[in-house]
């Protein structure tokens, strides 16, 4: 996965500190990728955790290369589902020739 990493500009975990646990697969996504757990992260990778009291619902957010952000609500999915869904775009813009992302390879 060290290939896929650079694709992706930022993750961003988006958490309500007073939602009594809902947060708990956006605090895991972050973990994961903060302590390069499951992934080879680039350093290029901007990895954030973000509190917001006004948050009604934790998220996931996923910035790209290729400009496309992504979002997940990270109260409905398991925190390997996520970190998936996160990697399975950048994949697709990694096999995708006509990503300008993929320029210049």
């Amino acid at each position: 996965m060290k290939k896929l990493m650079p694709t992706i500009k930022e993750v961003k975990c988006i958490m309500n500190p007073l939602d009594g646990g809902h947060s708990t697969a956006a605090k895991d996504v972050l973990r994961r990728l903060q302590s390069n757990v499951l992934t080879s992260a680039s350093p290029d990778t901007k990895i954030v955790g973000v509190y917001k009291y006004e948050a009604c619902w934790p998220m996931v957010e996923a910035t790209y290369a290729d400009g496309t952000v992504r979002k997940w609500w990270a109260h409905v999915l398991p925190a390997q589902t996520l970190m998936s869904e996160v990697f399975m775009y950048a994949q697709m813009a990694y096999n995708n020739p006509d990503n300008p992302a993929n320029k210049g390879k």
